[in-house]
């Protein structure tokens, strides 16, 4: 009898695992990059943030500019009354990281710590084959839960830079940092012996952050500003690829294996995926579900922003009179942003003549650009250089971001409203 018994444990067990294992996570996508967008995807994901809430989001390095800006985050973290996170690195300070802090404009949105200013504390790293303990700042401690925010990119030590790294290397005050670096060997200085211990050292760092949190963690990650290098100091690399979008989920291996996924189905995405083999990259979200923090099976969901939801007006005075049009925004992060910009206030744009072809005019500020290769139609209302605004009535080939759409004119009936001089154009929200 207590053979059969056993017999059905381990059956039991086999099953529930292989139900574990097969289970698909849910990951949320959107190609809209806004702040709209991580509030909806945020609130898609449906685990709500309680307590005192954590926001791991790098802030940059000095002279760097590839790093998710505050904007993006902002509307979500003041929902949430979160603080934004960070450690020190290799050389720098606490100063340093205020400073950076406060330049890049994360200080104007919410409070920032330095967690590891006032010491460290260590995490254990339960069922830990590479790492015994992550050493992380004190400050830690002091919050509920976390919300990850990670620019998802390549990287030349860990290949994919994505949210194991995020949550460790990340997270780990500088000994730790230095622990994770050699694979488990030392705290007390950097070496970097297998690339193997590297990467699953990542992985168990991450858990023992998870771990600290009880799993009240939501991750959110950005496919964007896609560059092959790091992005510091004199340093500028050049994006290598477009712009994909945003995914989340509550799972960050499934997230993670999404976000690689989607980089090698996109084209002329071959020096990311270069610098991912080569460096093993894949080995840290293969070892991460390995040691439970999820799947890499997943259901990836478009979350469609209805760019037919964004409809504004706009009045022109030029010499033929006065004359009301109305568009429709396209489904991007730029027209987003026009569409919040209108939100606050009607924007008057002077627009002269250019090339037979358009009417252009200073925005006065400087939006998100999607630029792609574009022949315009008559009616399309285009951002040039981020901070001009175009309506065409006319053909042109260049790479601009398209905002939007005239509706229900011909290309006759506006010229004639445009004409040949110069005109005064009043963009509002349509009302």
């Amino acid at each position: 009898m207590k053979r059969l018994f056993s017999i059905i444990l381990v059956f039991v067990f086999i099953s529930v695992s292989l139900t574990a294992q097969s289970k698909e996570a849910l990951v949320y996508f959107t190609r809209d990059i806004s702040s709209d967008s991580v509030v909806r995807l945020y609130e898609k994901v449906g685990k709500p943030l309680t307590g005192k809430v954590a926001v791991q989001q790098s802030m940059g390095e000095p002279g760097g500019y590839l790093f998710i800006q505050p904007e993006l985050s902002e509307k979500l973290v003041k929902q949430l009354g979160g603080t934004y996170i960070n450690s020190t690195g290799v050389s720098d300070t606490v100063k340093i990281r205020k400073e950076i802090a406060k330049e890049h404009g994360f200080t104007k949105v919410a409070k920032v710590d330095v967690i590891d200013e006032n010491g460290n504390i260590e995490l254990p790293v339960k069922g830990g084959k590479i790492l015994k303990k992550n050493i992380v700042g004190a400050h830690l401690q002091n919050y509920d839960s976390l919300l990850v925010l990670t620019h998802f990119k390549g990287h030349a030590v860990s290949g994919i830079g994505g949210i194991m790294k995020n949550l460790s290397i990340g997270v780990s005050s500088p000994a730790g940092k230095r622990l994770i670096h050699s694979g488990g060997a030392t705290s007390e200085y950097y070496t970097h012996k297998s690339q193997t211990a590297f990467l699953e050292a990542n992985a168990e760092a991450a858990k023992s952050v998870i771990d600290h949190f009880g799993g009240k963690v939501v991750y959110v990650s950005f496919l964007f500003k896609l560059a092959a290098a790091s992005d510091y100091g004199s340093t500028h690399p050049k994006t290598v690829m477009d712009d994909i979008g945003i995914l989340a989920s509550d799972d960050p291996v499934a997230l993670d294996q999404a976000c690689t996924d989607m980089i090698y189905a996109t084209k002329n995405s071959k020096t990311l995926t270069d610098l991912f083999e080569s460096q093993n990259g894949i080995h840290s979200i293969e070892y991460a579900e390995k040691i439970g923090l999820g799947s890499r099976k997943y259901k990836l969901i478009e979350v469609k922003n209805s760019g037919a939801d964004m409809k504004i007006s706009i009045q022109i005075q030029s010499d033929s009179g006065k004359h009301k049009l109305t568009a429709t925004l396209a489904d991007n992060s730029s027209a987003v942003a026009f569409y919040e910009l209108l939100g606050k206030k009607p924007v008057t744009i002077k627009m002269s003549d250019y090339g037979n072809f358009e009417k252009v005019g200073p925005l006065g500020t400087r939006l998100p650009r999607n630029d792609t290769s574009i022949t315009t139609q008559a009616g399309d209302i285009i951002l040039y250089q981020g901070n001009q605004i175009t309506i065409y009535y006319d053909t042109n080939s260049w790479n601009f971001t398209r905002l939007g759409k005239v509706d229900g004119v011909t290309q006759a009936e506006l010229k004639k409203i445009l004409d040949k001089g110069d005109v005064t154009a009043v963009f509002d929200i349509l009302k």
